[in-house]
């Protein structure tokens, strides 16, 4: 069966699923573009053509938690003083943004 390309957003997601990884795991300070892209069977090179820079790398890894976040509370109607109602429903969009980025969440603990 011949081997097929990935499709560069593909290869991004995968990049950035190993780099969550690796910054969690080790520390962004202590995990180099050459670890993120050994893990997933890259060279340096192929890693930056899709992330100028380890920074560059790390903004791409939080930007979809900070959106989410945002888009989580944006959505939530909050009277002064807010309701029993309308605090359960914020707390519950904020664990629904937590747990599905809960890597980042950890890395940013961290």
């Amino acid at each position: 069966m011949p081997r097929t390309r990935r499709s560069a957003e593909d290869a991004r997601q995968i990049i950035l699923a190993a780099a969550v990884e690796l910054f969690v795991d080790g520390g962004y300070g202590a995990t180099s573009l050459d670890d993120i892209a050994g893990k997933v069977g890259l060279t340096r090179q192929a890693a930056l053509y899709h992330f100028r820079t380890k920074e560059d790398l790390l903004r791409s890894v939080v930007d979809p938690y900070l959106q989410d976040l945002t888009a989580a509370l944006d959505a939530v109607s909050v009277s002064d003083p807010p309701t029993a109602a309308e605090q359960h429903a914020t707390l519950a969009a904020l664990v629904d943004v937590l747990a599905a980025h809960r890597g980042v969440v950890s890395l940013l603990s961290r």
